[in-house]
């Protein structure tokens, strides 16, 4: 009897040992299911940004042949135009070679959806909105010249700015941490009221003739027009001209798409739509004439 009694509490200690390695075998299985890695399908999520890129930045232009202006370069939402040029101000819009340049052409927008913006860009958006309300406050309280002085104090705090000057016209023109060029600010518009629509209308088409004056100066000098649709670069620098020379080497170079993308950062600063123009829209045929921008 006792002998038949070890045989069953032996069997049913098997059992309970055959119990615990299948769960331990299942519970491993289990573990390393949830602690594989989620297997992202690469071409899936290029095609998708590819394709939204496209419908943003994709432009088909037709330039007009120019007959004015045979220096200069002009690079619009990603085309090389080819010059000569003619720059020609029309209601208030400037055109080059018939290509709406300034103000820029609208941006084409998708449907809304949630993302991220930059911490950079945000950052860049608070300090220039503290620049015109701490002007304004400054130089109601202290005066112009003490205010100006408080701004400069400013200025060298914020670790996103490059450098900075003051022009003959007392504006404001920041290098941004990055960029290859300079972003002027009004900051006189800070102590001024807003003007009702028909001095709104004038103030915009006097502001334009100076522009269209400064636009035109610039390529007869044989300087580089950068249009997009977030922005305008225009100088005459070596820097700027070896950028433009640099964007058509990049655009050559035998490898991917992402490459290229990362090459065009590194040499044009953080300017997406700069970068996303050209990568969709870059010809070499219509880069094939671009000539030494450097001066004679």
């Amino acid at each position: 009897m006792f002998k038949n009694q070890k045989i069953i509490i032996n069997g049913l200690i098997i059992l309970i040992a055959i119990g615990i390695l299948a769960f331990v075998s299942w519970s491993i299985t289990q573990n390393t299911e949830i602690q594989k890695p989620i297997e992202i399908k690469e071409n899936q999520v290029a095609t998708f940004t590819v394709s939204e890129d496209l419908k943003i930045y994709k432009i088909d232009i037709q330039p007009n042949p120019g007959t004015q202006i045979n220096k200069g370069v002009v690079i619009a939402y990603g085309h090389y135009l080819k010059p000569p040029y003619d720059i020609t101000l029309d209601n208030s819009v400037i055109f080059i070679n018939g290509i709406q340049c300034n103000p820029p052409l609208p941006k084409p927008q998708l449907e809304k959806k949630k993302g991220t913006v930059s911490p950079y860009y945000i950052k860049r958006h608070e300090i220039r909105q503290k620049i015109f309300s701490n002007y304004k406050e400054w130089v109601s309280k202290y005066g112009e010249e003490k205010a100006k002085e408080l701004l400069v104090d400013f200025l060298k705090k914020q670790d996103i700015i490059d450098d900075f000057k003051f022009n003959k016209y007392d504006n404001l023109w920041i290098k941004w941490e990055g960029q290859i060029d300079s972003e002027e600010i009004l900051i006189e518009t800070a102590l001024t009221e807003k003007p009702n629509k028909t001095e709104l209308g004038r103030n915009i088409a006097e502001s334009m003739k100076k522009t269209f004056s400064i636009m035109k100066s610039n390529l007869e000098k044989n300087g580089v027009i950068i249009v997009t649709y977030s922005e305008i670069t225009l100088g005459s620098s070596e820097k700027l001209k070896r950028s433009v020379k640099k964007i058509d080497e990049i655009m050559r170079k035998n490898v991917d798409r992402n490459t290229k993308e990362k090459l065009l950062y590194e040499t044009l600063g953080e300017k997406p739509d700069l970068v996303k123009s050209i990568i969709h829209n870059y010809n070499p045929n219509e880069w094939s004439d671009l000539e030494d921008t450097k001066e004679k």
